[in-house]
C-alpha cells in the first residue's frame, strides 16, 4: 500500500520536496525528510479522489499541483527561539492563473491506529488530542490563525482517518470564530475613515458585492463570542479564510 501511495505521488509530483530528503533551510529550517506514513498516504488519497470537509467544502490535489512535504511557516510576525514555526505536513502549491497569484493550502495529517482501538459502547468518541497536548494544539492554530490573516497561507485543512473530537473540534471553531472577529474588526476600520470608504468606492461591482454593506454589528450575527450558524454562514457568504477538518481520509479508499 505505503510503495503504491509513493508512486501514485510521484508519478505527478517528481520534485516533491521533502519526500525523501529534506527541504532546504530556508523552506524548513530543522526539518528532515518525511517520516510519519500517514502523510503520504492522505495525500495520495486526496490525488485519488475528493473529500468532503466537516463544513462540506471539497477538498482534492490535482495533478497540476506542486506538493512538498515538511515545509515550515512563522508562527507570527516575530521568531521566538522556541516554538516559532508551524509545519504543513503537505504544502500544496495552486495555479490560479495568469493574473492571479499563486494558492498555497496547507495540510496537517493526524493518524489514529484503529487496529488498537475500540470504542466501549456508550463511551465518547476518540479525541484525536489528549489534554496534554492541548497547548500545542493552540500554539499551532495561533500560527495557521496568523498565516491565514496575512496571506501566507490561503486555505488550512487538518485531515484523518477516524473522527476529530468535540474537544478538538472545539478549539478548531475557536480559531474559526476568531478569524471571522479579525474579518469583521478590518472591514469595521475601514467604515470608520474617510480612507477606507474611499478605497471601496473603487472597487469593481463585482467586489463590492463580496463584502458586507456598511459596518457589521455584533447583533447581526446574533453573538460574535460563539460560533454560531449564524457566523459560519457570515464566514461562508463572504469566503472568509477558516480553518478546516477532513476525517476518513484513507488510501486505498476504505
Amino acid at each position: 500500500m505505503l510503495p503504491h501511495a509513493f508512486q501514485r505521488i510521484l508519478k505527478d509530483h517528481p520534485n516533491a520536496m521533502g519526500l525523501f530528503e529534506k527541504a532546504s533551510a530556508p523552506r524548513a529550517p530543522g526539518m528532515s525528510a518525511v517520516n510519519q506514513h500517514y502523510e503520504v498516504l492522505s495525500t495520495a488519497a486526496l490525488k485519488a479522489k475528493e473529500f468532503t470537509t466537516t463544513s462540506g467544502k471539497r477538498l482534492a490535489i490535482h495533478s497540476t499541483d506542486r506538493v512538498d512535504f515538511g515545509i515550515k511557516f512563522p508562527r507570527g510576525h516575530a521568531q521566538p527561539k522556541r516554538h516559532g514555526t508551524i509545519e504543513a505536513d503537505t504544502l500544496v502549491t495552486r495555479k490560479m492563473g495568469m493574473l492571479e497569484p499563486d494558492k498555497y493550502i496547507g495540510i496537517d495529517a493526524k493518524y489514529r491506529n484503529t487496529d488498537k482501538w475500540r470504542p466501549l459502547i456508550g463511551q465518547p468518541e476518540y479525541d484525536i488530542f489528549s489534554v496534554k497536548h492541548l497547548e500545542e494544539v493552540r500554539r499551532q492554530l495561533d500560527g495557521i490563525r496568523n498565516n491565514l490573516n496575512n496571506g501566507t497561507l490561503h486555505e488550512f485543512y487538518y485531515v484523518t482517518n477516524v473522527k476529530f473530537g468535540d474537544q478538538f473540534r472545539g478549539e478548531v471553531n475557536k480559531t474559526n470564530l476568531q478569524l471571522v472577529q479579525s474579518y469583521i474588526a478590518n472591514h469595521n476600520d475601514k467604515f470608520s475613515s474617510e480612507q477606507g470608504i474611499k478605497e471601496l468606492s473603487y472597487l469593481h461591482p463585482k467586489e463590492r458585492t463580496a463584502i458586507p454593506e456598511g459596518r457589521v454589528e455584533p447583533k447581526d450575527l446574533g453573538n460574535l463570542n460563539q460560533y454560531s450558524k449564524a457566523v459560519v454562514a457570515f464566514a461562508a457568504k463572504y469566503e472568509i479564510k477558516q480553518v478546516e477538518m477532513c476525517e476518513h481520509v484513507t488510501y486505498p479508499e476504505t
